[in-house]
């Protein structure tokens, strides 16, 4: 049985183990609400850049338009050999299942494709993403690493990203781009997700700008439908990676928060059984004392 010195110890342990757990929970929390305020902030923003886009392109000639200008990322892919995953993670532990989640779905992705002989590349996001790449991912092309991104990600990180599949796009080395990443439902509840990036296809539209559809011959675009494309469809494109990452990341820190609640909960558990073990072991220690006192004021008679 463990002596009461060592059970002391141990409790002040776990209480130290407490206070960090409830000081990283109630830090979670506050970054957490920052997260959702960034998202809310910019839904308007991309709803708007997603339904111009989308109008665009339906106003756009495509059988008319000059060949050498027609954007790249808008020409439909004969063979989809050579796919590029933008795989989202974090750069920390403590997080509950958020990365395990993430990274078995994209192993199963990745296994898929190569059973169809498609040669992946991968774009890494967080240091749990390079780790797992490292050690299942040994036969897959890394594009690039990006870690220690600012826990509200910059519009900077967004077009890094993009410039950098942009140019494997121009170039050939890859045929697509898709994101996969957990996306933030409520603070309970996170899922993963993937979404298509390029080639940009109309598929991608909302419901809403469906049914909104036969508005698009009332709408006047200036300069020229084309040039107007050109430049969207980038910025279509970096606000879809800079809500994925905003939404990975507040799924990470609302994994963070219930993660650590949990930790607490088990440490204040933890110290009770470790209490009730301490009374125990001092109330065994007095009565040996006593029974010794006994005993020795007995051989005195």
């Amino acid at each position: 049985m463990p002596s009461k010195k060592d059970i002391r110890n141990r409790i002040r342990s776990v209480q130290s183990t407490q206070k960090i757990t409830k000081a990283m929970k109630l830090i979670a929390i506050i970054k957490s609400k920052q997260l959702q305020n960034a998202l809310t902030g910019m839904k308007h923003y991309s709803e708007q850049v997603s339904s111009l886009t989308n109008k665009a392109i339906k106003n756009l000639d495509i059988d008319n338009s000059a060949q050498d200008n027609f954007p790249k990322l808008l020409k439909p892919i004969a063979k989809d050999s050579n796919p590029c995953l933008i795989i989202l993670t974090s750069d920390r532990g403590l997080c509950g299942s958020y990365n395990s989640q993430v990274l078995k779905y994209v192993h199963l992705k990745i296994e898929e494709m190569q059973s169809q002989n498609k040669k992946v590349k991968l774009v890494l996001i967080g240091t749990k993403a390079n780790v797992y790449a490292k050690k299942f991912f040994q036969d897959c092309e890394i594009l690039g690493k990006f870690i220690g991104l600012s826990v509200l990600p910059s519009a900077q990180d967004s077009e890094n990203i993009f410039n950098l599949v942009e140019t494997s796009f121009n170039e050939g080395k890859i045929s697509s781009v898709e994101i996969i990443h957990n996306r933030f439902v409520s603070m309970i509840k996170s899922q993963v997700t993937q979404t298509k990036l390029i080639p940009f296809t109309q598929e991608q539209q909302s419901e809403k700008d469906k049914s909104s559809n036969n508005l698009n011959d009332m709408v006047l675009f200036e300069p020229s439908v084309l040039d107007l494309v050109q430049t969207l469809i980038p910025l279509y494109c970096k606000n879809q990676i800079h809500q994925a990452l905003l939404l990975a990341r507040a799924s990470e820190l609302s994994n963070r928060v219930n993660a650590m609640g949990a930790a607490t909960d088990n440490a204040k558990a933890l110290m009770n059984q470790l209490t009730l073990s301490y009374n125990k072991a001092r109330q065994a220690s007095i009565t040996q004392e006593i029974a010794e006192i006994v005993s020795g004021a007995e051989s005195l008679k």
